[in-house]
């Protein structure tokens, strides 16, 4: 029931047509056992070469994979399979990977602080060098002491206590006369005077509050009887917003004036009503 191949030394099982070698005595494939080897007619052995034919037309090609390319292909495969345990977990169970929720900050909320007054130091007023007279020679159109002064933008009086004159100030031409320096007018001296605004501001009682929580700014005009606006101008505010820990002056000063008790209306008192005196006429009786 066997054939033996002169070129490979292989027979076929007659079976299922697997090849296998001379020596086989038992196929691999399907169990046939094979007998003794036997001189088959020629019909079993082209049937049998047909059915080598026809497994050898229809055998699956070999495929090699080098050894780093098989580990690469089972890392990849291994990826995509965690990859979809992980996602399908994360789908059937949310709780199981929770997300990171993000954690806000708490702002500290700025507060307000009073701006230091700066005291600015006196400053010294250099005070003016006195210079010599200088010396002047009458010319033909001075005229009088009174044209040389106004010349020279000073006094006829300071020409005159230079020169020694009598107080008419008789000069001659080519008299030689000392000409004083005009004096330089000294600056006003800067005083520590408020102005209006400032004196009415430092002389105001006022009470420092801290900005408690549910306070806003109509909450803090009731309770101290000031309004709003006196304490937005006051504090230099803009809007009327109040933050939490916000330090503010209530300007005592500017409070509303306070209504008196409401007087009662006063009801005149009920007149009687007058009383009208009538003279009847009875006419003689007939």
């Amino acid at each position: 029931m066997s054939t033996e191949t002169s070129s490979n030394k292989t027979k076929v099982c007659p079976t299922c047509g697997t090849r296998l070698s001379e020596s086989a005595g038992r196929c691999l494939v399907c169990g046939t056992e094979f007998n003794s080897p036997v001189q088959q007619p020629k019909s079993a052995q082209k049937a049998a070469q047909k059915a080598e034919k026809s497994v050898q037309a229809t055998r699956l090609p070999q495929v090699t994979l080098s050894l780093p390319a098989a580990i690469g292909i089972l890392a990849i495969v291994i990826i995509m399979v965690a990859s979809i345990v992980y996602f399908g977990i994360r789908t059937s169970n949310p709780q199981a990977f929770p997300e990171a929720v993000e954690t806000s900050t708490p702002t500290l909320t700025p507060t307000a602080s009073p701006s230091p007054t700066v005291t600015l130091p006196p400053t010294d007023i250099p005070t003016p060098t006195l210079q010599p007279p200088f010396e002047y020679t009458v010319a033909a159109g001075d005229g009088t002491c009174s044209q040389i002064a106004f010349n020279f933008n000073i006094s006829v009086q300071s020409i005159i206590v230079a020169n020694d004159l009598p107080s008419s100030c008789p000069i001659s031409v080519g008299q030689t006369l000392l000409i004083p320096y005009p004096t330089a007018t000294p600056l006003p001296v800067a005083t520590s005077t408020l102005l209006p605004a400032q004196a009415t501001q430092s002389s105001c009682e006022t009470v420092p509050i801290t900005v408690q929580a549910n306070d806003t700014l109509s909450s803090i005009s009731l309770n101290y009887a000031v309004p709003m606006e006196a304490i937005k101008q006051f504090n230099g505010l803009t809007t009327d917003n109040v933050l939490l820990g916000q330090s503010i002056l209530i300007p005592l000063c500017m409070r509303a004036a306070t209504p008196g008790p409401p007087q009662p209306a006063t009801i005149p008192p009920p007149y009687p009503a007058p009383t009208c005196y009538c003279l009847l006429t009875v006419p003689p009786s007939l």
